[in-house]
């Protein structure tokens, strides 16, 4: 009996947004799983990153908002291995919290352009790399945020919403061409961009308290997924948007048809 090869064994991808967090976990897990990962971050934290995981994975420095590195980044990613298998774009900010009429539109265009643009750029660029090598697999993040809005982040939402759109144009663009695209929409998940917000007094309770699985996640139960999104035991999969969020939307549905709308 022989060991199981992995999911994507001797596949390469690209990870963006790799430097902590969910795509920290989602360049490991690509690994585990037997692939090739190139390690893309602006951080720095990049390089630290791609020692943990091993002689699989390579540092990349990438902004995911400047198209000329992006498209680099992915001519790179093939030049160095001789193939291009999955793009997987986790890169995304959520800093500001204000009502829409005190939001500085600074703020604004900062986050719509980290959240929606880099997802953007990450698909135009790998498109015609993974149609000249007859397909891919192009994985994006969007969020629960990007379903059911909440208080304080409107350019958050309206991003990760636009993401779930552009996830679904790109499907039907390059089916024809075998690259699925799917997007991964996570829950509340315990990073650490979220710690500082999980921190404050009652908010954690609270938020556990929306969750159907009574917790938050964890990076690596996302990153599981967008693995599988990536992979070709998703072969028939394309232009999902797939909540992994422990059925907080389902209990957000819940409290609205519970709740008597007169």
């Amino acid at each position: 009996m022989t060991d199981h090869p992995g999911l994507v064994a001797g596949q390469v991808a690209v990870v963006a947004g790799a430097g902590s967090g969910i795509g920290r976990a989602v360049a490991a897990a690509y690994v585990r799983e037997g692939g090739r990962v190139l390690v893309a971050d602006r951080s720095g934290a990049e390089q630290d990153v791609a020692r943990e995981i091993g002689s699989a994975a390579t540092p990349l420095s990438a902004d995911m908002t400047d198209p000329a590195r992006v498209e680099s980044m992915v001519r790179e990613a093939h030049a160095r291995h001789g193939r291009l298998d999955a793009v997987i774009n986790t890169v995304g900010v959520c800093d500001v919290f204000d009502p829409i009429v005190d939001l500085d539109p600074a703020d604004f265009d900062r986050i719509v352009r980290v959240n929606l643009t880099s997802a953007f750029l990450s698909i135009k660029y790998a498109v015609p790399l993974m149609r000249a090598a007859g397909g891919g697999s192009i994985v994006t993040f969007s969020s629960v945020g990007g379903f059911a809005a909440t208080e304080g982040i409107a350019a958050y939402s309206a991003a990760k919403a636009g993401i779930v759109m552009l996830t679904r144009s790109a499907a039907l663009e390059y089916g024809p061409d075998n690259i699925r695209v799917n997007a991964v929409c996570p829950g509340p998940i315990r990073t650490p961009m979220n710690e500082p917000v999980f921190a404050e007094p009652g908010r954690y309770d609270a938020l556990r308290a929306s969750i159907a699985m009574d917790r938050v996640g964890e990076p690596d139960e996302v990153a599981e997924m967008a693995v599988v999104l990536a992979s070709d035991r998703a072969s028939f999969v394309t232009g999902v948007a797939l909540p992994v969020d422990g059925g907080r939307l389902v209990s957000a549905d819940s409290r609205r048809a519970a709740t008597p709308e007169h």
